[in-house]
């Protein structure tokens, strides 16, 4: 495809808190492969109290000159699909891509999937699985270039049309959004899921890779709560689950 041809993406960025890696983050979108002008960049703060919102709103004057297609910073009370539903009402351009402020994706990941996307209309969504630093000793294996029932929204494109049919993100959810949108593509639509063909590094410290017994306590309560009450608007699969 030629520069002509590309697509206008929106980019939508859920920040609380992630000065930490906020810097790593955006140094990598300004150096991605991809036309800024047809870049737009929407972040959505939910008052963050670490700096991260008075970061993005410098970083916002500093990339003027970078010509991106327009870049907004929202500032709301929300959670994480309540800042993606935003996104959603703001986007322009045929292509949405979530990007979570701790992901560093390869310069081209953006690029490739692009292209993988409108070669294959039939492709709704490509998300990339993780990868993290070796010094955290986390043993994981990446999934790559593989259709599959669900993605993690860390770096994902998702088609305009996807959210035509099913709406938008569940925002009773605090975690598991990302699985319970997907899972409702699936059901609703004729529309296939894809992991990308590289991963994308998941920016992580040591203090959270220790919280596994907290997040396995939030699964089997608080999470678990959340699904009941909203179980007419789960898909099969989660209810079986």
């Amino acid at each position: 495809m030629t520069e002509s041809e590309l697509p206008l993406i929106t980019i939508c960025m859920p920040v609380k808190d992630r000065l930490w890696s906020l810097k790593t983050v955006l140094n990598t979108l300004e150096n991605i492969h991809y036309p800024k002008h047809k870049l737009k960049v929407i972040f959505v703060d939910d008052f963050s109290t670490d700096g991260s919102y008075e970061f993005l709103m410098e970083w916002a004057l500093k990339v003027r000159s970078m010509n991106f297609y327009k870049v907004n910073v929202i500032r709301t009370r929300s959670n994480i699909p309540q800042a993606r539903n935003i996104c959603i009402d703001h986007m322009e351009g045929e292509y949405l891509l979530y990007w979570d402020s701790d992901v560093v994706p390869p310069s081209e990941l953006l690029l490739d999937i692009v292209k993988l996307m409108e070669k294959d209309k039939n492709i709704g969504i490509i998300g990339a699985d993780y990868i993290y630093d070796s010094t955290l000793n986390t043993k994981y294996v990446p999934t790559l270039n593989k259709k599959t029932n669900a993605v993690y929204m860390g770096f994902t494109l998702i088609r305009k049309d996807v959210f035509k049919i099913v709406g938008k993100f569940n925002e009773t959810l605090t975690q598991g959004e990302d699985t319970e949108f997907c899972l409702r593509v699936k059901e609703q639509s004729h529309y296939i899921i894809y992991w990308a063909p590289k991963p994308v590094l998941h920016l992580k410290r040591q203090k959270d890779v220790n919280k596994s017994d907290a997040w396995l306590k939030f699964n089997f309560t608080k999470r678990a709560e959340e699904y009941l009450s909203t179980w007419n608007n789960l898909p099969k699969f989660l209810r079986i689950r």
